[in-house]
């Protein structure tokens, strides 16, 4: 319906990108589906280490075409789990070679910032200190919009 109510065309051009989910705590089930925006990731305690999923369901942008359908996906959350929610300026980061910062190395920092000894070590703010560091500026070009979501 979202997308139906925000068209483009009467919006002057403009859209937006999403990521929405709906946690059962009884279930441990979260239900979710995006338009057009970079998949969360849910990091995970595994044996030998951590283990990152991306939760993408390839919708496009709100607003680019009113009649688009879009799909949801459903993955297990375990206690203890986080998920991630972010734009595409958390990894979209390049440094002055010109070297992308990049999804893969992004989802890699999460896994290596989690802490089993401190569950409530401030994960966020080493991420944005890493990127920081990648680029060499303490001001990003783009926007860096994350959440993290503790279960």
């Amino acid at each position: 319906k979202l997308n139906e109510v925000f068209e483009m065309s009467d919006r002057g051009g403009n859209y937006f990108t999403i990521w929405y989910g709906v946690y059962n705590q009884e279930t441990q089930e979260l239900v979710y589906s995006s338009g057009g925006h970079p998949p969360s990731v849910l990091i995970s305690d595994a044996p030998g280490g951590f283990m990152a999923k991306s939760l993408d369901s390839d919708g496009i942008p709100i607003g680019m075409m009113p009649d688009e359908e879009f799909s949801d996906q459903i993955c297990h959350v375990s206690k203890h789990d986080r998920l991630y929610i972010f734009s595409d300026g958390v990894y979209e980061i390049e440094n002055d070679n010109g070297l992308l910062w990049g999804f893969d190395a992004f989802v890699e920092m999460l896994k290596l910032q989690q802490n089993d000894d401190d569950p409530h070590a401030n994960i966020l703010d080493t991420i944005l200190q890493a990127a920081q560091q990648f680029c060499g500026q303490d001001t990003l070009e783009d926007d860096f919009s994350i959440l993290e979501i503790q279960f």
